[in-house]
């Protein structure tokens, strides 16, 4: 985190906190929040909880096969006009035709589903139609933030030659050069392989590696996981389970950004590969819990402070 990004929070109150133990999803006694691996603190902390949505639950929709039917999709659900969604996240409709796929996201790609009789999740999907491939992405209202702890209980199927993404983004808008912190699921992949990278670094360093991490998973990145990425100025911190799975030390500055999940492709045979006409693949979330300081966070006393799980 950058020097003039620390958020100002009372010395005394870090030194004799009145520590609340809580669990994950449990926060409103606090006022501050904490890992327990490493100490780092944040002062602002939301969940976005898709497990109890029962009456935002309709029929999946249809894929749709026209390319600017897509871009001019409404949303799925009356959920996704809800405070609980719209005060955090904002679902994409950007296309690009500079790819070996033309692509366009979509908001009929984004969906709640049942997954018992008392839970439900959330779906961002992708489908390859026979001249385009649409996708879903959802970015964060917030742009500026400096240290972020990100868990996102999901899990990643369907066919090859898709990417799901969670991760930290800006884009330098005088050089073009983007700033990146990513958990990636390719399908491609066996479904125990992973993948974390941080960039500019790794094009800085000639894509050597050096910046990129193809993790193993004890258990299929099919079965539901909590994945987390722990964004700090000096790494970014990778686990699963609760178990640290990878890091990555940064060796530029990291700028004020902002949180994006996705499910996409366009045919990058370097990359994600290109999916096969009529090919669909799947990014389901049960919650995201993000704990989190922005470059203009107000002042904050931590007199009860909680742990996250």
């Amino acid at each position: 985190m950058l020097k003039d990004q620390l958020p100002r929070i009372s010395l005394a109150a870090l030194a004799f906190p009145q520590i609340s133990w809580s669990i994950p999803l449990a926060s409103g006694a606090c006022d501050c929040w904490q890992n327990k691996e490493d100490g780092l603190l944040f002062t602002s902390h939301t969940v976005i909880d898709f497990r109890s949505l029962a009456d935002y639950v309709d029929s999946v929709p249809d894929v749709i096969d026209d390319h600017d039917a897509n871009a001019n999709a409404q949303a799925t659900s009356a959920y996704f006009g809800t405070s609980a969604w719209s005060d955090f996240f904002n679902l994409q409709t950007w296309g690009t035709d500079d790819t070996p796929v033309k692509m366009i996201n979509s908001r009929n790609n984004a969906y709640i589903q049942q997954d018992t009789e008392d839970s439900t999740y959330l779906t961002l999907r992708t489908h390859r139609s026979s001249e385009f491939q649409s996708a879903a992405e959802a970015e964060s209202i917030v742009d500026d933030f400096t240290t972020v702890s990100m868990r996102m209980r999901a899990r990643v199927h369907g066919d090859s030659g898709a990417c799901a993404g969670f991760f930290t983004y800006k884009a330098d808008e005088d050089s073009g050069v983007q700033h990146e912190s990513d958990i990636e699921f390719l399908t491609v992949d066996s479904a125990t392989t992973m993948h974390y990278t941080t960039h500019p670094e790794e094009e800085n360093n000639n894509n050597d590696g050096e910046f990129s991490v193809a993790a193993t998973l004890s258990n299929a990145w099919t079965d539901w996981q909590e994945h987390r990425l722990d964004w700090t100025q000096s790494a970014t911190t990778f686990y699963v389970n609760g178990e640290q799975n990878g890091q990555l030390e940064h060796e530029v500055a990291q700028v004020p950004s902002y949180l994006i999940f996705n499910m996409w492709s366009w045919g990058n045979n370097e990359w994600e590969q290109e999916m096969d006409v009529g090919g669909t693949a799947y990014l389901d979330v049960q919650y995201i819990e993000i704990a989190y300081n922005t470059s203009g966070g107000s002042s904050t006393s931590c007199s009860n402070i909680c742990f996250l799980g």
